[in-house]
């Protein structure tokens, strides 16, 4: 089930947050399967696996709050990183 979409008040902020411990494989594939190639690169070059899935939920998290309020998938969204 999709959840509706949010739709914020004007200088409405919303505080998203999830719990990284004890994410089960699905969960972690489910947020994996979300990202881009590069997204997925950078997070499989730290050296713990900690901060890998934690990059990769951070991101999946990111994507997700946006697609509730923005109206597009979370893998529609696409990020550029700059210097």
């Amino acid at each position: 089930m999709i959840p509706p979409p949010i739709v914020l008040a004007r200088g409405e902020v919303r505080v998203w947050y999830t719990r990284l411990a004890g994410l089960s494989e699905g969960e972690f594939a489910a947020c994996r399967a979300i990202l881009a190639a590069e997204e997925i690169e950078r997070a499989d070059r730290f050296r713990f696996e900690s901060d890998r899935r934690a990059s990769i939920a951070g991101r999946a998290l990111a994507r997700g709050a946006l697609a509730r309020c923005g109206g597009a998938s979370p893998e529609a969204w696409v990020f550029a990183l700059n210097e």
